[in-house]
């Protein structure tokens, strides 16, 4: 096989990996749902279609809900669909937000506790995946 036939024989081949992946693509899309929901092996082909292409809904996506006081200990409707999507949800009351940052170390502690929290819902180490990159200076 002569040189130029090899260089097309394998574009033919990328050509069909991409016709199917896209076939796949639009299967999912077409139901409605995020490309984030398609199963692509880390260090596929798939996978580096995915970021060639630079579907948007196959971008990460954190779900942010703002609920008040009675709300944040039972909202799980968010944290149910952003799993359901491959995605990650956080409840953040911003009202509590604004009051703990008002507040020294102990009395953030006490409100914290009788919230059932551990730590303020801005605090950085709730992030996932780096999507937001930010500093949170409190008292």
């Amino acid at each position: 096989m002569t040189h130029s036939k090899k260089l097309k024989a394998s574009s033919d081949g990328e050509q069909r990996s991409r016709k199917e992946f896209l076939e796949k693509c639009l299967a999912v899309l077409t139901e409605e749902k995020p490309a984030s929901t398609m199963q692509v092996k880390k260090g596929s082909v798939e996978e580096k279609y995915m970021r060639e292409y630079g579907l948007l809904t196959a971008k990460e996506v954190l779900y942010i809900g703002n609920v008040d006081e009675v709300q944040i200990q039972g909202a799980m409707a968010l944290e149910d669909y952003a799993k359901a999507h491959n995605a990650e949800a956080v409840l953040v009351s911003a009202k509590i937000e604004a009051e703990l940052f008002e507040m020294k170390k102990e009395e953030k502690a006490e409100l914290l506790g009788s919230l059932g929290m551990k730590e303020a819902a801005l605090a950085s180490e709730w992030c996932p995946y780096g999507l937001l990159s930010f500093e949170n200076h409190t008292n």
